[in-house]
């Protein structure tokens, strides 16, 4: 049998979308694959890890003059909302030739992975890229935007499954009639033998639901972490002492880039601290500065880089997560991965893998009240069982989506 050569097509290589991209690639490497990463259509990642420049043309005088307008008109029409993460309003125009990065490639792709592409490559490019190839076509759901017309989480919109006729993320009937535009492309260009691997239940019931996609065969496989650098630790003390933390005080874990991005919900997250009036507790938060009106006392870290993210890990009694839409997050799989149990919104991945009394503690949605009830309940786990639950969490974290795991499953795709 011929060797599998794999093309990963994504816009970005930075932040948790390219670096899932770039994980899958570098262990598809490790196992003998030729997996090769075309960024944004204008670079491309070898086996060798070499990066080699994509002789990249600009769009269309009419493409850019389309997406101007589009532009132009959100901006004088009030907007659109953040909340539905509307980054994917110009699906259907022509942004990247597919032919530049086949012309790049020292191989022909056999199999072509459909990673973050929003502001790049549409429904027809990959479309095209599969005609020109023959390739197999596996859309990667890092969140939904493959579902619909313009957004990367639905909410409570159901367009997805009808059309996106009438998109609440926009009061202007033109831009309504762009994001329809882009269903109808996706419609149209979206193979029939497509097939999509998904990180969460809540992308499968969503996937099967949506117009575009329903009857397409899809894969489950929870996004991996590195089960070397996210682990345990057998020294805390020692930990603590590096970051200047208190020895002697539980430590609470939570971390966003924004207080107001609805989104991740850090407001609902303050208002269940602001319930919490205990002693003996620290809250360690990552990513943003801003002041926090809460009781308990806080430090606050600002932005960290993985492997010091993957130590406070180690070190935190609990990470708290408030994100009220999301295919993941990923932080909810790092802590797990690394012995610290969980208090998360039932959504996500969480309705996967943080477990009441096992991996941490699954509250009720948008639930500020039921959130505080979850980070008390685990500060008050007597300690044996709060370390066989640390157990737990490592356990079921390797034997679910370990590299050996994802190595198997991806090794099944490309059989």
């Amino acid at each position: 049998m011929s060797k599998q050569v794999i093309l990963h097509l994504t816009a970005v290589l930075h932040g948790g979308a390219g670096q899932y991209t770039l994980n899958i690639h570098q262990n598809m490497i490790r196992d003998g694959y030729d997996s090769y990463v075309c960024a944004n259509g204008e670079q491309l990642l070898l086996p060798s890890c070499q990066t080699i420049a994509i002789p990249h043309k600009r769009p269309s005088l009419v493409t850019r003059l389309k997406r101007y307008f589009i532009r132009r008109t959100i901006a004088h029409s009030g907007g659109v909302s953040m909340k539905y993460a509307p980054y994917n309003l110009f699906e259907h125009l022509d942004l990247c030739d597919p032919q530049e990065v086949l012309k790049a490639m020292p191989q022909k792709p056999t199999h072509i992975m459909v990673h973050w592409v929003s502001g790049y490559a549409n429904a027809k490019y990959v479309r095209t890229l599969q005609e020109l190839t023959g390739a197999k076509v596996y859309y990667w759901m890092i969140d939904e935007a493959c579902l619909s017309g313009g957004c990367h989480y639905p909410w409570d919109c159901e367009g997805y499954k009808t059309g996106c006729e009438n998109c609440p993320m926009t009061e202007s009937s033109f831009v309504k009639s762009a994001i329809r535009k882009n269903f109808l492309h996706k419609l149209h260009y979206v193979s029939k033998d497509a097939e999509v691997v998904l990180p969460t239940d809540m992308d499968r019931i969503r996937l099967e639901q949506s117009m575009i996609w329903k009857g397409h065969k899809w894969h489950k496989m929870l996004e991996i972490v590195n089960e070397e650098m996210f682990s345990p630790s057998n020294d805390i003390a020692a930990l603590k002492k590096e970051f200047n933390l208190p020895l002697d005080k539980k430590l609470v874990l939570f971390g966003s880039s924004f207080l107001d991005e609805e989104r991740k919900g850090m407001r609902v997250l303050i208002k269940a601290l602001q319930k919490i009036d205990r002693s003996g507790v620290v809250c360690v938060v990552v990513g943003s500065q801003d002041k926090l009106d809460i009781k308990l006392p806080n430090i606050r870290l600002g932005r960290v880089d993985i492997p010091t993210l993957a130590k406070l890990y180690r070190v935190a009694d609990i990470f708290v997560c408030p994100s009220l839409e999301d295919s993941g997050p990923q932080m909810i799989n790092q802590s797990i991965m690394s012995g610290t149990p969980v208090v998360a919104f039932a959504m996500g991945v969480a309705l996967d893998i943080v477990k009441t009394g096992e991996t941490g503690y699954l509250a009720k949605w948008n639930d500020a009240e039921d959130l505080a009830k979850g980070i008390d309940y685990l500060l008050d786990v007597p300690q044996k069982e709060f370390a066989k639950m640390r157990v737990y969490c490592r356990t079921l974290a390797l034997q679910q989506y370990s590299r050996e795991v994802q190595n198997q499953m991806i090794n099944s795709l490309l059989a």
